[in-house]
């Protein structure tokens, strides 16, 4: 469980710097779609924080392709680039705490996720047929705008209309929206519904929401996911304005809508998502919608996965460190080190300064091969040549070595 903790808290650590990066390329592509189609910058938005999460489970991955061990702290920066490996105690404590708030909110959030999911088939079992007339309207809106046959569902205590269901989808509509609204507004607001239904929205939106839970920690997760249902309800609203060439009518029913409507559900596409006023603007500008030069866009995109590439290499690279740190009887530090360089693998087991045990390449050290003086540790081949030097702090509380080159020179044990 510790493993697990610390293996979590150093996957933070990374996801906040990739986290950073991928909104920052999201962001040059949003600002060079200005005025674009929303479907760009929806596809902008959700792609960019679904490569977030894909990110954070390969750096997971792979640093868990190590064996078990509690914490991760990789040979960073200058050191890396020198062939030199570092760990601090400290660093794999902050790991450890990092992890455990990770998985605390984590499971929260998960919580929160499965009783929204839960509310929303709750409000769909308490629907009822709508009259047949909004019915058959809802057929023929859904034969126009291509979209899979859903049922239109009249559910109590609704505070909006949403869309909900992937394989059997359904549009629940408040009873006040029929009993209130003129039948033109009526049409739009249920067209709008079956655009998400159309573009699988519900689908989309509880992934989205999944992803939330699980990166809460990160400031570019809820800029993204909140850019994100911003344009999907841009890219209904204009498809919906569209589908009867009156955009205002269609801005009226929203008006009207948000003056019977409370609280939105987070899980049903179309409960909410975006500023009313922003939503209105846009239909009564009647702006047309420019496209993104193909070049530019793809230029940004290209420097962006180049970006992602070099500093993920550089944040995971070949030599590394796991380590877990406990204390003795009499509080001396024992240190259990697992290391990579580029010439294998070899683990340290310290009490203090002093080495009680190594193996270099699964392959167990013999104790008189262990050398001390002062500081630094010798480990000795066979032929009582040094292998390589781990220099120990005083206190036991971190280390360093010289990385071993590659290759066939490398002396064996």
């Amino acid at each position: 469980m510790n493993g697990l903790v610390t293996l979590a808290g150093w996957t933070v650590l990374h996801a906040l710097w990739q986290g950073a990066l991928v909104a920052a390329g999201a962001a040059v592509l949003l600002r060079l779609g200005r005025g674009a189609r929303p479907g760009f910058r929806y596809g902008v938005a959700l792609g960019a924080l679904f490569l977030v999460t894909l990110l954070a489970t390969a750096t997971a991955l792979a640093l868990a392709r190590w064996p078990a061990g509690p914490g991760l702290v990789d040979a960073a920066g200058g050191a890396a680039a020198a062939g030199q490996g570092a760990i601090a105690g400290s660093a794999a404590t902050a790991a450890v705490v990092l992890g455990a708030l990770w998985l605390l909110g984590a499971a929260l959030g998960l919580s929160r996720w499965c009783a929204g999911i839960a509310r929303v088939r709750r409000l769909r079992a308490r629907g009822v047929a709508a009259p047949a007339r909004w019915r058959s309207l809802a057929g023929r809106l859904g034969r126009r705008l291509s979209a899979p046959p859903a049922r239109l569902l009249v559910v109590d205590g609704l505070d909006s209309p949403g869309a909900v269901g992937w394989r059997a989808p359904a549009v629940l509509v408040p009873r006040a929206v029929l009993e209130a609204l003129p039948a033109a507004q009526v049409a739009r607001l249920i067209a709008h519904e079956l655009l998400h239904v159309r573009r699988r929205d519900y689908l989309a939106n509880a992934a989205q929401a999944l992803v939330e839970a699980l990166l809460f920690f990160h400031p570019a997760t809820w800029w993204l996911a909140h850019s994100a249902r911003i344009e999907r309800e841009h890219c209904c609203d204009d498809g919906a304005a569209a589908l009867s060439g009156d955009p205002v009518t269609y801005a009226r029913a929203l008006v009207s809508l948000e003056a019977l409507r409370g609280r939105a559900h987070a899980f049903v596409p179309g409960a909410g998502g975006g500023s009313l006023v922003e939503r209105v603007g846009r239909l009564a500008a009647g702006v047309p919608a420019r496209q993104v030069p193909r070049a530019r866009a793809a230029v940004a995109v290209a420097g962006t996965v180049a970006a992602l590439a070099a500093l993920g290499s550089a944040a995971l690279p070949p030599s590394a460190v796991l380590a877990a740190a406990t204390r003795g009887p009499e509080g001396t530090p024992l240190v259990r080190i697992q290391a990579r360089d580029p010439a294998g693998a070899f683990t340290l087991t310290l009490r203090g300064n002093r080495a009680l045990a190594a193996t270099i390449d699964g392959t167990p050290v013999p104790s008189e091969r262990l050398r001390h003086h002062s500081d630094s540790l010798r480990i000795l081949t066979a032929s009582g040549a040094t292998s390589f030097t781990v220099h120990v702090r005083p206190d036991g509380s971190g280390i360093s070595w010289d990385a071993r080159p590659p290759g066939p020179t490398t002396p064996q044990t």
